[in-house]
């Protein structure tokens, strides 16, 4: 599953990780790509989330992180992983 620029434009963040972790069966991977703080393209910097950020909203809903994406110079990408 890909969730490519979504989580900025949420309203409830929790519950895009929550629907991502039950329609997966065991062993399914969600990669997470998000803005970059740092660049100056894209949204308002106040809407972004950090990588730790992504981390503890998808670790609560129970996920566990698999590893870090390449994700371009505007982008970060964490790819996580239902037990």
């Amino acid at each position: 599953m890909i969730i490519s620029n979504i989580l900025f434009q949420a309203e409830n963040r929790q519950a895009v990780a929550r629907e991502a972790f039950r329609v997966l069966k065991a062993g399914g991977k969600a990669a997470v790509i998000e803005w970059n703080s740092e660049v100056k393209i894209g949204p308002l910097a106040e809407k972004r989330l950090s990588k730790e950020d992504v981390k503890k909203i998808f670790l609560a809903e129970g996920f566990l992180p698999d590893r870090n994406l390449p994700a371009g110079e505007s982008h970060y990408g964490i790819m996580f992983k239902k037990q």
